[in-house]
């Protein structure tokens, strides 16, 4: 069997053990840095095996840091990178780091995430993102408000929706 890199195990111990603090926003500006520190020696590691599920999990976690940061292009990359089976999440905060940077650019306009388009979690986040765009404040709260497990449930992306208020403005 072959062998993560210790980086990588130290990494994912961490974000376990600490159970996820960073989504929920309630850790201290020192652990945050201490992760930061961690994942960006993680991802310059050349060595190591790379396993595409531990890459979706360190690249989940690099949008989320970047997101934190409010730097909502980095953040947006790392999420569409992803590519495991917390995809369909990390495509919603995709969405949400797009809603974040004032694009009006279709996020599935791309070939790679087309196939998601119509997938329902991703078509409720693209309709809110589309209410977003078009200023409709009304509509948009209808959405969350209708829609409360696939948007509001998510500490993650709940954290957020006060910016996308705020940045739109």
């Amino acid at each position: 069997m072959l062998l993560i890199a210790p980086i990588y195990k130290v990494f994912l111990k961490t974000f376990a053990q600490r159970s996820l603090i960073i989504k929920e926003r309630t850790c201290t500006y020192q652990f945050k840095e201490k992760v930061k520190q961690l994942y960006q020696k993680t991802i310059t590691i050349k060595s190591a095996i790379l396993y595409p599920r531990v890459m979706g999990i360190i690249h989940e976690y690099g949008g989320k840091i970047y997101l934190d940061e409010h730097q909502w292009a980095e953040a947006a990359t790392y999420f569409f990178e992803v590519g495991n089976q917390r995809h369909i999440q990390c495509l919603k905060y995709f969405v949400l780091a797009n809603m974040l940077m004032k694009t009006e650019m279709n996020p599935f306009d791309g070939q790679e995430a087309k196939p998601y388009k119509n997938v329902p979690e991703i078509l409720t986040i693209t309709n809110l993102m589309a209410t977003y765009q078009r200023n409709e404040i009304l509509e948009f709260g209808k959405i969350l408000k209708s829609n409360r497990r696939t948007i509001m449930d998510d500490p993650f992306i709940r954290n957020y929706i006060e910016n996308l208020l705020i940045v739109h403005n």
